[in-house]
């Protein structure tokens, strides 16, 4: 015989939008859990993930937005070659997931050098892992993401990169560039766009720097002259 089935089945969503579970192992023989979600298109549940035995506890899994999802366990047992038996399964669990994050509230502005600095606010950072930035050509609707900032980041510069000891200048003067920002809880929760920021950079690429001497206080005019 067998020992009994796990029980004391767990489940919620954590801050970062994963599904995190718990229950009680009450055997020292089964083969694996099986962990199962239920599919409302079939009315069925399905098999997820395969647990090793004797755990406890899993988290990882990435949860959609204003999702109300069903969870249940139970555990293997070896019988023979190729033989098996399960046990009962566990209570259902039933999370309701968060909604999805506001978009973010981007404003863009001309910086030196054809560079255009991008800064964003949002209502509500909890749970947010990161930014993704596109930018916008031409104004349409066709992104290409320039860059991943992490959860604690609300800004960055787009068209100054540094390569060795020299500068690249990678966005031309005089000409409009527009963005969005999306926040990401995880891979599949993620905020609207939002709005568009355009900018355009400096004609020139003309910016003016005025460095304070720290020993004897004079300011001297440095021209930096981007490309044209």
């Amino acid at each position: 015989l067998h020992g009994a089935g796990p029980t004391n089945f767990v489940g919620e969503e954590n801050l970062r939008g994963n599904g995190i579970f718990s229950w009680s192992d009450n055997s020292s023989d089964e083969l694996n859990f099986e962990l199962e979600k239920f599919i409302t298109s079939t009315g069925k549940f399905i098999r997820i993930r395969l647990l090793d035995e004797n755990t406890t506890e899993v988290e990882g899994f990435n949860l959609p937005p204003s999702a109300t999802l069903i969870y249940r366990l139970r555990a293997k047992f070896v019988e023979g070659d190729n033989l098996y038996s399960y046990s009962d399964y566990t209570n259902s669990v039933t999370i309701t997931t968060r909604p999805k994050p506001a978009p973010p509230v981007l404003s863009t502005t001309a910086g030196p050098n054809n560079t255009i600095v991008l800064s964003w606010t949002i209502a509500d950072a909890d749970g947010i892992t990161g930014y993704r930035v596109d930018s916008m050509p031409s104004g349409d609707r066709v992104s290409a993401m320039i860059a991943t900032p992490g959860a604690l980041t609300d800004s960055m510069t787009d068209g100054l990169t540094e390569e060795g000891d020299g500068r690249v200048i990678t966005l031309t003067s005089n000409t409009i560039y527009c963005y969005v920002v999306v926040a990401e809880v995880n891979s599949v929760n993620e905020s609207d766009d939002s709005n568009i920021s355009c900018a355009r950079t400096s004609l020139y690429g003309i910016s003016f720097d005025i460095p304070t001497d720290p020993l004897t206080g004079d300011q001297t005019l440095i021209l930096n002259i981007g490309s044209a």
